[in-house]
């Protein structure tokens, strides 16, 4: 069984596609601020790819072929 080492340290949503899963959690930081993120990891575990967020994401959903997210700020 193989594992990775992510930088989120709470995941709270999970959108498995073709390829791997994107995330939405948070990066704790040493001062406790919660800064939200939405993550990539490939099913081989060989790549993680993340982007800042100004917001929490509520939902990721796939339309017309593309992915999107929707977050609390709408």
């Amino acid at each position: 069984m193989k594992t990775t080492q992510i930088k989120l340290q709470n995941i709270y949503h999970g959108f498995p596609v073709s390829g791997g899963i994107y995330l939405a959690g948070y990066e704790i930081t040493s001062d406790g601020l919660n800064l939200p993120y939405a993550a990539f990891v490939s099913d081989d575990l060989s790549e993680s790819i993340y982007w800042a967020q100004e917001a929490s994401i509520v939902q990721f959903f796939k339309y017309q072929n593309s992915l999107y997210l929707l977050d609390e700020d709408g």
